[in-house]
């Protein structure tokens, strides 16, 4: 289901991704903005903690690789906001190419979370879970002729609303997630199938959302996300509930790109009825993939 970290590198390789000149949507990072913000997020990893003598060994080894990363030099880590928006852009332009080659609205973006509790600390098994629920419920579904799942997260805060929770239930936490696109030959019976093996929970009272997608790069941007948002759940004045989203705090946006960095963008992509092929276009299996290339 994942794709390989030879692959990225081969991805990575190709300078053309790093520039908006491949493919851009609205509030797309730039080349320069990018480049801007692995420096800020540098500084913010080896900048020494409140609590701490120095910065641990791992955030100055990320901080660093952030910093130096550059043309024929490029670190290729899961938090590196340049190596980040390349993938980004890659696979951005390769959904847009798949859905583009099926009947319009055949395609439909899913937002798929972990019914586990909210997590303080992120790990390697709390970051794997969704990306397993969403492989499972394609196996399952039966449905599915092909999909791009990817690994997203946020920290949620829900505070303001879990007047009714038990005092022991976690108020807020991470919630790593999955948003995909799908091809199934019934979305009807693939939602269904969703309903049986993800039950709804407090803080995920819908824990998978399927609309049709419009074929829009900006539509396929939301797969794979470079920056993370806190999100915030209030009551408005009806009494539903909705939510904000703000900047993540410095300790958390470090600890996300530390855990990221870990991770490696393979472990954030999942292929299903898809291969990538020796230039590294995405396409369907057994599928001869359209003659362009970019550089």
């Amino acid at each position: 289901m994942f794709i390989s970290d030879d692959e990225v590198r081969g991805v990575l390789a190709n300078e053309a991704w790093y520039s908006e000149n491949t493919i851009t949507w609205p509030g797309a990072p730039t080349y320069q903005s990018a480049k801007s913000l692995a420096e800020k997020r540098s500084k913010q990893l080896k900048r020494r903690p409140r609590n701490r003598l120095a910065p641990d060994f791992w955030s100055q080894v990320v901080g660093n690789c952030l910093l130096y990363c550059s043309e024929r030099n490029r670190c290729c880590l899961g938090g590196c906001p340049q190596c980040g928006a390349a993938v980004q852009r890659w696979l951005t332009y390769n959904i847009v190419q798949l859905a583009a080659q099926e009947p319009h609205g055949s395609v439909h973006a899913v937002s798929i979370a972990s019914p586990y509790p909210l997590r303080k600390r992120l790990t390697s098994e709390v970051l794997g879970l969704p990306m397993a629920h969403a492989a499972v419920l394609a196996e399952v579904s039966g449905q599915v002729e092909w999909a791009v799942f990817c690994l997203d997260l946020s920290w949620n805060d829900y505070n303001a609303v879990s007047g009714s929770w038990p005092k022991s239930a976690a108020k807020s936490g991470w919630q790593p997630h999955v948003y995909g696109f799908v091809k199934a030959t019934s979305i009807g019976a693939f939602k269904d199938a969703a309903k049986e093996l993800l039950e709804p929970v407090r803080h995920t009272p819908l824990p998978i959302k399927v609309r049709p997608y419009d074929g829009s790069a900006y539509g396929a941007s939301y797969a794979f996300k470079t920056e993370f948002q806190r999100r915030v759940s209030y009551f408005d004045k009806s009494g539903t509930q909705n939510a904000c989203d703000y900047r993540l705090p410095v300790a958390l946006s470090n600890e996300a790109i530390g855990q990221l960095s870990k991770l490696g963008h393979s472990n954030r992509i999942g292929l299903i009825g898809l291969e990538i092929t020796k230039t590294f276009k995405i396409k369907r299996e057994g599928v001869i993939a359209p003659n362009k290339t970019i550089h």
